[in-house]
């Protein structure tokens, strides 16, 4: 199976604002024993970050760290983006000022 394809299908069902068919899309990619990369997560992310869901975009950093993935700079900026659908200046200050340093992540 093919991951490219999949990244593909996911960030479509992004775009379309319909984050349910794209956490489906990467339950059936680890399935079949496709592994996340890095812009599997962010395409998730911004199905997430669309409705200002924070909390899950934060959870699925952590979930991609945990999975040895490296976050790169559209990741914090589509966290970032969520931050200010929701209006969580607080948890932007955050993300800013703690994750991106620790990561080595570079505001653009």
């Amino acid at each position: 199976y093919d991951p490219y394809l999949y990244n593909m299908l996911i960030h479509a069902c992004a775009k379309a604002r319909n984050a349910k068919m794209a956490f489906e899309l990467m339950e059936e990619m680890q399935r079949r024993g496709c592994r996340p990369d890095v812009f599997t997560y962010n395409s998730l992310m911004d199905s997430l970050a669309r409705f200002g869901r924070v909390d899950e975009c934060v959870d699925l950093l952590e979930e991609m760290e945990s999975s040895k993935v490296c976050p790169d700079i559209v990741t914090y900026n589509t966290i970032l983006h969520a931050c200010s659908m929701k209006g969580d200046g607080e948890k932007a200050l955050k993300i800013f000022g703690e994750k991106m340093p620790s990561a080595g992540a570079v505001p653009n």
